[in-house]
């Protein structure tokens, strides 16, 4: 009796523990799979040239699009010096050696590409490029070229 009492108890305590375990990863995002966000990275190096091109390719629920999405662009050298384009259009010119963009503005339902294209100097110094928001965390970085070609492409479902 004592060991059936024992294993009920580990299972209601394993039990339990998945419970607030599932609550502490997702917090209070929706459990419904179409209103969770997801993330595919592609890192793509062009060796023909002297430029390093990155892609990533995110998935987001519309119910998230009313919280910041931050994409920010921060180099370890003295500046950055280019565009953030969001479907070819400049949104935000680079000027600077950290940019912070929240794209919630600008998405909505359908498939966008967001392209930062921008030289950064000293040529051995390093850029990461990262996208925050509800669920998601796409961090890329690179060094060595002093240009950097990246490509986020967001579909909003």
């Amino acid at each position: 009796m004592k060991t059936s009492l024992f294993f009920v108890a580990c299972a209601a305590f394993i039990v339990a523990g998945s419970a607030d375990l599932d609550q502490n990863l997702l917090g209070n995002y929706p459990h419904n799979s179409a209103d969770i966000n997801s993330v595919i990275a592609v890192n793509k190096r062009n060796f023909s040239s002297s430029s390093d091109y990155q892609e990533s390719s995110v998935s987001l629920s519309r119910a998230n699009l009313r919280q910041p999405h931050i994409l920010s662009i921060n180099t370890s050298g003295s500046r950055l010096q280019g565009n953030i384009t969001y479907n070819g259009k400049v949104i935000q010119q680079i000027r600077d050696k950290r940019v912070y963009v929240n794209l919630s503005p600008y998405l909505s339902l359908g498939k966008h590409t967001v392209k930062i294209s921008t030289r950064y100097s000293p040529a051995s110094s390093s850029v990461s490029v990262e996208f925050r928001g509800p669920g998601i965390n796409v961090t890329q970085q690179t060094s060595g070229s002093g240009i950097l070609n990246y490509t986020l492409n967001v579909n909003v479902n």
